[in-house]
């Protein structure tokens, strides 16, 4: 069997910062956030964009890889204060449709019938879009702690945010991706970050825990015929075994031998 040495272009790197974080918590807590606020979003982007029918359904929140091409210089991006980047991108035509409707365009652009272009953006729509980031990200942290930087392209494991956007007969996909640093800060500022009251309660919890410790010291084969004569006070020649298995419940630790040891048999724990 060959074994190919060429790396998976697929395979991401993990940001070992992430591991043994509580990221669900954040995970759960910020889509609790976004949740609540999306009624007050609706309605911003109602009085924006001049439009009532407009509305916004919150899709939920995952852990996933940002992928590099979403990076481009049509996505918002945010660092906030304390570390941390917020990128919000979303579909071109989406971003169009909003930016005729904030603008009062005379003429509604339509999106190209050829799905390997991209449609072309104006300043002016990466302007909205910005305004529509700064407004999300208001809900997640105050308003005076993100500001504006260059888009940055890279692979990172992210939690993001999905909204889906129904404007009449036209809806997309609005995608908030909080990048690792950024999870971080909010893990520190909304203290979810297990207390050191509760690790020493779980230390100490797990040292005071009896464990019953399992040997089996000898086996002995019988025919049926022998077992169904045993009696009460019979007596069985055993012969006990060179190499004993030592387990806690169904996880193996140790093999072990029996020796004598001050006028008593003792287990002996060998790897």
């Amino acid at each position: 069997m060959k074994l190919s040495t060429k790396l998976d272009a697929n395979i991401t790197n993990i940001d070992i910062e992430l591991l043994g974080k509580p990221i669900n918590a954040i995970k759960d807590e910020l889509h609790d956030i976004l949740f609540k606020a999306t009624l007050d979003i609706t309605h911003t982007l109602r009085t924006w964009l001049k439009e009532p029918a407009i509305k916004i359904l919150f899709s939920g929140m995952t852990i996933q890889v940002s992928d590099k091409k979403e990076y481009s210089l049509k996505s918002a991006v945010l660092r906030h204060t304390d570390g941390g980047l917020l990128r919000t991108h979303m579909p071109s035509a989406l971003l169009m449709r909003l930016s005729d409707c904030f603008y009062s365009a005379d003429v509604v652009r339509k999106p190209s019938d050829d799905s390997t272009q991209e449609d072309p953006l104006t300043s002016s729509d990466l302007r909205l879009q910005h305004r529509i980031a700064k407004l999300i990200a208001s809900y997640i942290a105050p308003e005076d702690m993100w500001y504006q930087i260059d888009a940055i392209t890279g692979r990172d494991i992210s939690l993001r945010a999905e909204f889906t956007i129904s404007l009449k007969d036209f809806s997309g996909v609005l995608c908030l991706d909080l990048d690792s640093s950024l999870v971080q800060t909010l893990i520190d500022e909304l203290d979810l970050s297990p207390s050191k009251a509760l690790k020493e309660k779980f230390a100490k919890a797990l040292v005071d825990t009896p464990v019953k410790l399992n040997t089996v010291l000898c086996r002995k084969t019988l025919s049926l015929d022998e077992v169904l004569k045993l009696r009460p006070n019979d007596i069985i020649n055993i012969d006990l075994l060179s190499s004993m298995p030592v387990s806690i419940g169904k996880e193996r630790l140790f093999n072990g031998h029996i020796a004598e040891q001050n006028g008593q048999l003792v287990l002996i724990l060998k790897d």
